[in-house]
């Protein structure tokens, strides 16, 4: 089958005929309106020669009455409007222009976009559309978008919208104001002086693991290289088929918060540092009036910290045990020397006053703030499980954790070394004494880690 020859030859515009092609029924039915008119008196006016229907539906007015006659008497507004100069450069220059109207005649559109050329034959021909809709839908969009950046603004979060290659397509004021203009720049360059995307970055969470909700904390740097700390809750944003397209973060800044963080956690460092300097030297006024238990509070403080490790207790509890340990036999102090020193086994009476140590320690603490309840496990370390211990006769549930642990590392420590009125027992003897009275006088799970600490991971006291 032969091939179809199709006429190439260009068509002469001189002798194409603009009028007809523009009357012709099919431009009736676009949805733009078209005008064409012609330019008279050296282009002090214009006359009007062709209007399709959705001209005419967008303009108000009839093709039949505007048709040969001038614009500028068909439509007195154009001057004001800036739409009849552009028809003027437009001829005169040839070349295209687009202008938006806003009218205020409610008998015809309220806003109508114009695209206005010329022909090659001369004549000028503007395409205009009804853009209300659209307009409205913008200016709704301007007015709560200028609502975000007001609430926003208030209250200091910034909002990034950042594409799936990790540019940034928009920012608020906040944002703005500290890092300047980075629409199209790569967030992480931007904000975080990386050469890749950060390790913590929320906004990676949600492009590749698909989260709905990424909350993190970043340090980032402004125009001045100063550290800016916030807080950040990424989301994802969809389109209509539930695709993410891209994420908004909204970046909460909270550097002075972390500022007073920080300067808090280094004054709470200063001050416990100074807390165990002040123990330190509470435990050494015991041991300067007793010489033969030199060491005992300390070694016992060391066993204790070993055993909450080994029980899993938070560093909290192990850091409140390690000073009550340390200065566990304060109450000491009231005690006259000479009994404490006593080389000979204490009488009923003297023994009676040795045990007032744990409730005097307790007097002497219990006014001072900790922030942990050091004077209460000093008073509960000689307390047992079934009640038989002392200053207040005690049973199991009554007693901390803290305090079961303290009142088994004195009891292994106490055995394991010399004491004035008799020799070391041995720890050998102090592990079958806490393993033999497991869950009746100590808690059978702080003997259960001591045991475990001696016996499979070579536990030794500290000299």
């Amino acid at each position: 089958m032969a091939k179809r020859k199709f006429d190439t030859q260009p068509i002469n515009a001189d002798e194409f005929d603009f009028n007809a092609m523009l009357s012709c029924e099919l431009l009736n039915h676009i949805s733009s309106g078209i005008m064409v008119c012609r330019a008279i008196d050296n282009g002090s006016d214009f006359i009007i020669l062709d209007l399709n229907k959705p001209g005419e539906r967008i303009s108000g007015l009839h093709k039949e009455y505007v048709v040969g006659k001038s614009i500028l008497t068909s439509f007195p507004r154009m001057k004001d409007l800036g739409l009849f100069e552009v028809l003027q450069r437009v001829w005169k220059t040839g070349k295209s222009e687009a202008l938006s109207d806003n009218y205020r005649d409610e008998k015809i559109a309220s806003c109508v976009e114009n695209y206005v050329y010329k022909l090659p034959s001369g004549e000028i021909i503007t395409v205009y559309d009804d853009i209300t809709e659209r307009k409205i839908l913008e200016d709704s969009i301007k007015n709560e978008r200028n609502k975000l950046e007001m609430v926003t603004k208030a209250v200091g979060m910034g909002l990034t919208l950042i594409s799936k290659d990790y540019r940034t397509v928009w920012t608020n004021d906040v944002i703005r104001g500290i890092y300047g203009e980075t629409e199209g720049m790569i967030c992480y360059e931007t904000y975080n002086q990386q050469t890749s995307v950060c390790p913590w970055c929320g906004v990676r969470k949600i492009f590749e693991k698909g989260d709905d909700m990424v909350t993190t904390e970043a340090v980032s740097y402004d125009e001045n290289g100063k550290q800016l700390w916030s807080r950040i809750v990424a989301t994802p944003v969809r389109d209509e088929k539930g695709e993410i397209t891209a994420a908004l973060e909204v970046v909460i800044p909270i550097t002075e918060m972390k500022r007073v963080e920080l300067e808090r956690e280094k004054n709470i460092k200063k001050l416990r540092t100074a807390l165990g300097a002040t123990i330190q030297a509470m435990a050494l006024a015991v041991e300067t009036r007793d010489p033969y238990t030199a060491g005992h509070q300390r070694r016992v403080a060391d066993l204790a910290r070993s055993i909450a490790t080994e029980m899993g207790l938070s560093s909290h509890q192990i850091d409140g045990l390690r000073m009550a340990s340390t200065i566990h036999d304060i109450g000491k102090i009231s005690i006259p020397a000479e009994i404490l020193s006593k080389p000979s086994k204490l009488t009923e009476l003297e023994f009676s006053l040795i045990k007032t140590h744990a409730q005097t320690g307790y007097n002497m603490l219990k006014d001072i703030d900790f922030p942990w309840p050091i004077a209460r496990i000093v008073l509960e370390h000689h307390e047992r499980m079934n009640g038989t211990g002392y200053p207040n006769g005690l049973k199991k549930n009554q007693i901390l954790i803290e305090s079961e642990i303290l009142i088994v590392a004195d009891v292994v420590e106490a055995m394991g070394s010399h004491r004035p009125y008799r020799p070391a027992k041995g720890i050998e003897l102090a592990l079958e004494e806490i393993s033999k009275n497991s869950g009746t006088l100590y808690d059978s799970e702080v003997v259960g880690a001591c045991l475990k600490l001696f016996n499979e991971k070579n536990y030794k006291l500290v000299e």
